[in-house]
């Protein structure tokens, strides 16, 4: 089985239609629950009330908690799917693949290509509940506190900007659960170690920007007032990114046989 083949198929059992809808449902609910609990702080114009569905967290309490059923569709898919190349796949998949690196750069590429289309998803359903919704809501407050992000580049750029912090910053939660399955082979204490990390980034960067710069699963969460400046924070999420990626492969090659089923 080549790369491009072993890749296809991972997107496949990852990126099905079902998965598909229960994200839209998820990002649909979102949309609800915002404008239940925030119609008041909602911006007016299109795009500016497009991000305000992801500005976090407005409540951290209860934001927490809505940010994590976002993201829920997205772990469980990869964890699933890690479970059931590991352990029902692994003969089929030890007989196709050549090595052990195509099937981790493969399943890696995978998933980031499949964190970028939940979201992209995600944000196109947004957009389009916002536009049909169409309520002439106005804050002033928070118009003015979306442009201290957007000054240069209006609501527009700002959206991009806040989609791919939101992005990378998932990503990195995502790979801090993959590490967590190779260390202790067990799926259960990696949505844990997940939830436990984002609860306690969200946590501790709410005490002020002190701590807050040094967590980069917060840079996402654009309430915090004290958000690194944009390419700052995309270089330092790549980086994080770059090294769990890293300790993931060397992980996964010394404990292959043991998360293969093979020892």
């Amino acid at each position: 089985m080549t790369f491009i083949k072993l890749m296809r198929y991972q997107l496949a059992s990852m990126l099905t239609v079902s998965k598909l809808l229960i994200n839209v449902i998820v990002y649909a609910a979102n949309v609800w629950l915002v404008y239940v609990l925030y119609a008041d702080l909602i911006p007016g114009s299109f795009l500016s009330a497009t991000a305000f569905m992801f500005y976090l967290p407005l409540n951290p309490t209860f934001d927490m908690l809505r940010w994590l059923l976002v993201l829920l569709p997205l772990l469980l898919v990869v964890g699933s799917f890690t479970d059931f190349q590991l352990k029902e796949q692994s003969t089929y998949l030890l007989l196709q693949m050549r090595s052990y690196r195509m099937w981790w750069q493969s399943f890696a590429l995978a998933t980031i290509i499949s964190t970028i289309t939940f979201f992209a998803s995600g944000y196109m359903v947004t957009m389009l509940l916002v536009k049909s919704l169409s309520l002439n809501l106005k804050s002033r407050l928070v118009d003015e506190y979306l442009m201290t992000f957007s000054t240069s580049s209006g609501a527009g750029g700002f959206l991009l900007r806040q989609f791919s912090l939101l992005v990378l910053s998932t990503l990195v939660l995502v790979f801090i659960m993959i590490l967590i399955r190779f260390l202790f082979n067990h799926s259960g204490l990696s949505f844990t170690g997940v939830t436990i990390s984002l609860v306690l980034s969200i946590t501790l960067s709410s005490m002020g920007p002190a701590v807050g710069h040094f967590l980069p699963l917060s840079y996402g969460f654009l309430a915090f007032e004290y958000n690194q400046p944009f390419f700052r924070s995309m270089a330092i999420l790549l980086l994080t990114m770059f090294v769990l990626y890293f300790f993931s492969w060397i992980t996964f090659k010394k404990r292959k046989e043991v998360l293969f089923g093979l020892t």
